[in-house]
């Protein structure tokens, strides 16, 4: 991809988000200003800045999700999002590269954007954004 993406935020699921934003700005002193409760079908989010990039904790609220993503581990890293030019060339480029998606290109208010399935992205998720 040309010109190579930036590193936007990392996204981790924690398995208690309470405790997870009591570790980042008590022990790592890193600010997490506010926690976003987006409903029991998705859960709780919240955005870090850490420098030039985020850091997104991720508290599932479906236990089937949460098993998913994070098995009986405390907290993982779920994804790696780059922020790019043009998503729908990159996801082009990806695909002929031999990358499967987690699902199709997205139109948020923030940013199109895509998920790389990890079984053919050398075992990690990626998320490339196009932001508005």
């Amino acid at each position: 991809m040309k010109p190579a993406p930036r590193v936007n935020h990392i996204g981790i699921v924690v398995a208690d988000m309470d405790s997870a934003v009591a570790f980042f700005e008590n022990v790592l002193g890193i600010e997490v200003p506010q926690v976003i409760d987006l409903g029991p079908a998705v859960g709780r989010v919240a955005m870090a800045p850490c420098g030039p990039v985020e850091i997104e904790l991720i508290d599932y609220a479906d236990p089937a999700r949460r098993a998913k993503h994070l098995g009986n581990e405390q907290a993982r890293i779920e994804h790696v999002a780059f922020d790019v030019e043009d998503a729908e060339s990159s996801y082009e480029q990806l695909e002929s590269a031999g990358v499967g998606f987690a699902g199709p290109l997205k139109t948020r208010p923030d940013c199109t954007t895509f998920f790389t399935d990890p079984a053919t992205s050398h075992g990690l998720m990626f998320q490339f954004r196009e932001p508005h």
